[in-house]
């Protein structure tokens, strides 16, 4: 499933082209209701606190009853695990698992292929959602829950470590990094750890506040990038 569906794109007080009634919504619209309940929670976590937000004030936001809002979810925890799932840990193995849905497979170009990563990971830490959400992870969870961020990273090197690895068997990475890998002083997953981590902390850093700040942010990750080409793959 491509990010943009699993992310809850629509604002609160909008509609999808159908008038929503108070109460159960049509089979039909539930996949709009979902996103909108999602959004309407994002909007309100961000702004109020989880703690400071029932389950009330998501399904008012959203223009459906208590009732509506259980026909959907089976609280306000699982909306927040929801939000987590599409745009917390897992996003940046799902970003890659987009590009490259056969984890079997090894992309033939490297530097072609890190860029694609790189650039999309990008993109999808400043979609608005992700932005709301990225505040909800410095306010919420990161506090009572510091290993959210290593986990954030560990879902991609779990999917990029392999590739990195066979790129070795394969000599497509520099000679160095291949001979490390190859002679087991390097794990393809602690090189992914390396391309990764610093684009998280660019993701919490500087992608979800201020333009000028997100400038800065695409600045750092291009300049990050570049010096992981020239360590891990050109040489």
């Amino acid at each position: 499933m491509d990010l943009r569906d699993r992310l809850p794109s629509v604002g609160v007080g909008t509609t999808t082209g159908r008038p929503r009634r108070v109460g159960r919504p049509r089979k039909e619209d539930a996949k709009d209701t979902r996103a909108v309940l999602l959004a309407a929670a994002l909007d309100l976590f961000v702004e109020k606190g989880y703690a400071a937000t029932s389950v009330r004030m998501i399904a008012r936001a959203a223009g459906l009853s208590d009732a509506g809002l259980y026909g959907h979810f089976a609280g306000k925890r699982a909306i927040y695990d929801e939000l987590l799932a599409s745009a917390g840990p897992g996003a940046v193995g799902q970003v890659i698992a987009e590009l490259f849905p056969d984890p079997q497979a090894t992309p033939d170009d490297p530097e072609r292929f890190l860029r694609g990563c790189v650039a999309r990971m990008i993109e999808f830490f400043e979609e608005p959602a992700a932005r709301k959400f990225s505040r909800l992870l410095l306010r919420e969870e990161i506090a009572d829950n510091p290993g959210v961020v290593n986990e954030m990273i560990s879902q991609g090197t779990r999917t990029l470590g392999p590739i990195f690895s066979r790129w070795a068997g394969r000599g497509l990475l520099s000679p160095r990094v291949r001979a490390r890998l190859l002679a087991g002083e390097l794990d393809g997953r602690e090189l992914a750890w390396q391309l990764l981590s610093p684009l998280v902390f660019i993701r919490l850093t500087y992608l979800h506040g201020p333009d000028d700040l997100h400038d800065e942010g695409r600045r750092r990750a291009a300049s990050h990038l570049e010096l992981f080409l020239d360590a891990a793959v050109r040489g």
